[in-house]
């Protein structure tokens, strides 16, 4: 019947977009430990504990992210969650906080105090977006 076949689409819609969810949310937390682990290095390296040399070496090694899985991020929040574009915005302009600490700070002259306080703030956006994330899990 009609209505049959119509609540087995809505079923299946359900379903996928449950899985583009979980992927979101997967691939998002990736990226996030990715760029955590790069920014640890170099905060160590501000509070003296590794020179900058060794962060380069250590960054190197360090990408979790398979080749486009940053871009099918995007792709699947721009696609499939247009809802959570604001939200990502705020996760980007968090990272861009961190971002100008990822260098040698014999050159840059910026404080380990101040990282801190960037770290913790992208920290909690990020929590913020997950929770974002996971949320459009219980809204049709």
């Amino acid at each position: 019947s009609k209505s049959n076949s119509e609540t087995q689409a809505k079923q299946k819609y359900a379903e996928q977009r449950i899985i583009k969810i979980e992927e979101t949310y997967l691939l998002f937390e990736k990226w996030e430990v990715n760029f955590s682990n790069i920014y640890l290095h170099h905060l160590r390296c501000y509070s003296g504990k590794l020179n900058y040399n060794q962060v380069l070496e250590l960054t190197n090694k360090c990408d979790l992210m398979a080749p486009g899985e940053a871009q099918k991020l995007k792709m699947l929040i721009w696609v499939h969650f247009p809802e959570l574009e604001e939200n990502y915005k705020e996760v980007d302009l968090a990272r861009s906080k961190i971002a100008k600490f990822l260098c040698d700070p014999e050159k840059s002259k910026l404080r380990a105090k101040d990282f801190v306080i960037a770290q913790e703030a992208f920290e909690a956006t990020c929590y913020k977006f997950k929770k974002e994330i996971g949320s459009l899990a219980h809204r049709n």
